[in-house]
């Protein structure tokens, strides 16, 4: 049963969905068989007590069916219509919540009929919501240049032998979503890039830059947001590309929505934070400024949440900036933000962090043991801050145990992808050579921590090994 399609589909549904599901299909109009509805009833129970995987297919056919014998293809198509009509269920449910979208469409029905009346009203009432964007550019400019193509369209109907502008705002508005568009999915391809290691067709030429700066649509502010942003990644080594972004952004902020503003700061934070890697050290308080304006200005909290990730990278700031303070403060004032599902977890494990940066190892150790396995990534980096604090606080025994048993879980543990897990067996397995390696004769190590692509605290395994070498 599991392998038919409809059945993950439905799985996907929340409780209204159902519901709403079940009336979309007792109405004659969309559903003129009322075999389906029953079959949806079926399935429903059967889903909702997770015994799913115990049911055949004989058995559902039976169900639905009990007086006729068991048809193979009469319960395939039964399914096959289910999964067509939920599907367009979904798909008018999509549209339904887009009213802008729905309005356009009506508005290009009217034109269509001669219902001028009908059409005018629908204007007015489109013209007012496309005059700012609050939600996503990219959809905003797409329904800006939809309008104006039926405006235009509706002149035509018209057959009127006067001069009308429809037709050059449809080019505007449709040279204005594309290069917006253009711009974002190459800024994206470049971000990309820098962290899948591979290449993508950028196919941006310098004279589409140059034009694109002096057409009237380079003016747009989201726009020239991107351009700078575009020429930040594409030329990483000028750093007065960020410099100019930075003051872009502080000009423009008020005229860009906080959507598209989530989306721009995390491209600005990336490029920060290949910055540190490369050791350029005044990048942490660019990262830091960046992340603590967009918490403030609520751009990196989506949904009145905020990221465990962000919250993590937030504090590791502070304590590469020794502002021990300012980080225990951000640890409490923003814990509430997080999914409360991560905030045990996330209090633990940065507190950990801190007490281990302010050497006080007793303390960061009760945190670590309460960081629970629920959550990989921060059982993984207690294990790693635990044996870093074993190894500082000359407890060689409990280190031992710990890189023997950490090793153990890695190598048996078939939830983690294979370069997560890679990443932290490489740790064990040169730590562990460190601790076995008499000081002198650690060059051949720096070397393989130098040359190991997949590695965690790649720096401090450097400089334990540096130690007294």
């Amino acid at each position: 049963m599991k392998k038919s399609k409809v059945i993950p589909l439905l799985s996907s549904l929340k409780d209204k969905e159902w519901n709403d599901l079940e009336d979309f299909l007792a109405s004659p109009f969309y559903n003129k068989d009322p075999e389906l509805l029953s079959l949806l009833g079926i399935l429903k129970t059967w889903l909702s007590s997770d015994s799913m995987g115990l049911k055949s297919r004989k058995e559902l056919a039976k169900t639905i069916w009990p007086n006729q014998d068991y048809n193979a293809k009469t319960l395939t198509y039964a399914l096959s219509r289910l999964n067509k009509l939920a599907t367009h269920f979904l798909s008018l449910q999509k549209i339904t919540n887009t009213p802008l979208a729905l309005e356009l469409g009506a508005l290009e029905v009217f034109s269509e009929r001669n219902l001028e009346k009908h059409y005018d009203s629908a204007k007015r009432s489109i013209s007012q919501q496309l005059t700012t964007p609050t939600g996503n550019s990219f959809d905003f400019f797409r329904n800006k240049a939809r309008y104006a193509e039926t405006l235009d369209q509706h002149y035509v109907r018209q057959k009127n032998r006067v001069f009308d502008l429809a037709i050059q705002q449809a080019a505007h508005d449709l040279d204005t979503y594309y290069y917006l568009r253009r711009l974002n999915l190459a800024c994206s391809m470049l971000d990309r890039q820098q962290i899948l290691k591979s290449v993508y067709e950028i196919n941006i030429s310098e004279p589409w830059i140059v034009h694109l700066k002096a057409s009237p649509v380079g003016h747009e502010p989201i726009i020239r947001l991107y351009l700078d942003i575009y020429q930040m990644l594409s030329e990483e080594s000028e750093e007065a590309h960020f410099i100019n972004l930075k003051g872009n952004l502080k000009r423009y902020t008020d005229q860009i929505s906080h959507h598209d503003l989530t989306e721009i700061y995390q491209f600005a934070i990336n490029y920060c934070a290949r910055k540190i890697r490369k050791g350029r050290e005044p990048y942490v308080q660019e990262a830091l400024q960046l992340y603590l304006t967009g918490i403030e200005s609520r751009f990196l909290i989506i949904d009145g949440q905020l990221s465990p990730w962000t919250y993590a990278n937030v504090i590791k700031l502070f304590l590469r900036k020794k502002e021990y303070e300012a980080a225990q403060v951000f640890i409490e004032k923003f814990l509430p933000y997080l999914p409360e599902a991560f905030q045990q977890n996330a209090y633990h494990y940065n507190l950990a962090e801190l007490f281990y940066y302010t050497k006080e190892q007793d303390k960061a150790q009760s945190h670590l043991v309460r960081v629970a396995y629920t959550d990989l990534n921060y059982y993984l980096g207690a294990r790693v801050l635990l044996a870093k604090i074993y190894f500082e606080t000359g407890e060689e025994d409990a280190l031992s145990s710990l890189l023997a048993a950490f090793m153990m879980f890695l190598q048996r543990n078939k939830e983690l992808s294979h370069d997560l897990k890679q990443t932290y067996l490489n740790f064990c397995k040169i730590f562990a050579r460190i601790l076995r390696t008499p000081p002198t004769r650690r060059a051949a190590i720096r070397q393989t921590i130098a040359n190991t692509q997949l590695l965690t605290d790649r720096d401090w395994l450097l400089d334990i090994c540096n130690a007294f070498s």
